[in-house]
């Protein structure tokens, strides 16, 4: 089984939230390993799964059907690169201990999280910009703590301001789509050749489309300019 986070994309389904989730746990890919207790596939296509489920460790049976579209043919479920299957089946386990595919149509990572590691989540969600003010400082804290102890982090958007702006133009300009989840691989505090620091945030987009366009961006050579290279290393700046 390989496991690469970017095996996933998503379906037809609006669970990028679980998309998201898997694909922060495969940065480590003994994380994805071990839940499964079937390693290989099998002719019978059946596969065990662990989960933490009402706080007990348990093994969910799922097969290897995938939903279609009975008019196009097209995959309901995610997709997975190649021919990988892990992705579908941990979403197939999801809908399973929820009930149906449709029932995880919406949420947010910090569920999954939870269900598939056993681990406590810590959840912000925060919408004011009151709140906001006062809560900055120690979510980054949080962030930078993630980074060096190897946590599992997402983040999400809304759909409209602290005022009631929709933000889909917005985020439509800034390459960054409203109302998703997204995979927070790092966080950084870089020190510019001048002597300052700028904070910086890495994510993945679980289905790989839309880039951020603002500043540090890709083509911002401007702006990483003002990096020394030793701090580019540090960061691993080519895999921006």
């Amino acid at each position: 089984m390989g496991i690469l986070p970017g095996d996933i994309q998503q379906g037809q389904l609006g669970d990028c939230y679980l998309q998201c989730a898997l694909s922060a746990m495969a940065e480590w890919p003994e994380r994805i390993q071990k839940l499964f207790t079937t390693e290989k596939a099998n002719s019978e296509g059946v596969y065990g799964i662990w989960v933490v489920w009402d706080g007990v460790l348990k093994e969910v049976i799922v097969d290897d059907y995938l939903w279609y579209n009975n008019k196009n043919r097209d995959l309901v479920s995610m997709r997975a690169q190649g021919k990988e299957l892990w992705p579908q089946l941990l979403e197939k386990t999801w809908a399973k201990l929820n009930g149906d595919y449709c029932s995880i149509d919406g949420g947010f990572a910090r569920d999954p999280l939870h269900h598939f590691t056993g681990a406590p989540v810590i959840h912000f969600r925060i919408k004011e910009q009151r709140l906001w003010n006062e809560w900055k400082e120690v979510l980054w804290t949080q962030c930078l703590k993630g980074e060096g102890e190897h946590f599992i982090m997402t983040a999400g958007t809304y759909a409209e301001d602290p005022s009631g702006q929709q933000l889909g133009d917005t985020y439509e300009r800034d390459g960054i789509f409203y109302c998703h989840a997204y995979t927070l691989l790092g966080a950084y505090l870089v020190t510019l050749k001048t002597g300052q620091q700028v904070k910086l945030l890495r994510f993945r987009n679980p289905h790989g489309q839309g880039e951020w366009k603002g500043k540090y961006s890709d083509n911002d050579n401007q702006s990483w300019s003002q990096v020394p290279q030793s701090e580019k290393d540090r960061i691993q700046f080519n895999l921006f």
